[in-house]
C-alpha cells in the first residue's frame, strides 16, 4: 500500500483503481463478468473472491451473487473471511473436505492449516455437493491419488 500510495480504504470509493494498485487484472475481469449476468452466481474460492464481491459492491452492482470456500479458509484467522464476507453483506457457502480424518498425515495437514488448498477447493467442493458427490468420495480420492504419487518412481513425478 505505501508504494502505491494508498491508505487502508482510501479506494472505497475508486474499485478499479483499487485493483489497478493493489490486485490483479482477474478481479476486473470477474467483476466485468458479473456485471453482465442475471442469474444467481457462486463465486468459487477465498479471500480473492472477497475482494470482487468488494469491488461488485463498490462499483454499486445489485447482483444474487455469493462465494464459496472451504472451511479451512473460513478458520484462517489471518484472512478474516467470515467477517469480510458478512460486512460486505454476501452469503458465504463453506464446504468441509474431511481431510482432518484421512488416513493420510499429508492431507491431515490441511485441518491443521499448515497446507493452503487455493485454486478454488472451496467452490468445486460446493459444486460436487450439488450433484450429490459425498464428502467421504472426496477424501477417499484425494487419499488415492495421493497415494498414487507417493509411490510413484521419481523420475516419473516430472511428469505431473
Amino acid at each position: 500500500m505505501k508504494s502505491a500510495k494508498v491508505s487502508f480504504g482510501s479506494l472505497r470509493a475508486e474499485p478499479l483503481r483499487a485493483i489497478s494498485c493493489l490486485g490483479d487484472s482477474m478481479m476486473a475481469s470477474a467483476a466485468g463478468l458479473m456485471d453482465g449476468l442475471s442469474v444467481k452466481t457462486v463465486l468459487g474460492g477465498g479471500t480473492q473472491m472477497l475482494a470482487v464481491l468488494a469491488v461488485v459492491k463498490h462499483l454499486g452492482l445489485e447482483r444474487d451473487v455469493s462465494v464459496a470456500t472451504t472451511t479451512y479458509v473460513s478458520r484462517d484467522t489471518t484472512a478474516s473471511f467470515d467477517d469480510i464476507a458478512r460486512q460486505l453483506g454476501y452469503t458465504a457457502y463453506l464446504a468441509d473436505p474431511g481431510l482432518g480424518s484421512s488416513c493420510l498425515a499429508e492431507l491431515r495437514n490441511y485441518e491443521l492449516g499448515d497446507v493452503k488448498e487455493g485454486v478454488g477447493a472451496g467452490g468445486s467442493l460446493f459444486a460436487a455437493s450439488l450433484i450429490g458427490i459425498r464428502q467421504n468420495d472426496i477424501k477417499a480420492a484425494a487419499e488415492g491419488i495421493c497415494r498414487d504419487i507417493f509411490t510413484m518412481k521419481p523420475q516419473n513425478r516430472a511428469i505431473l
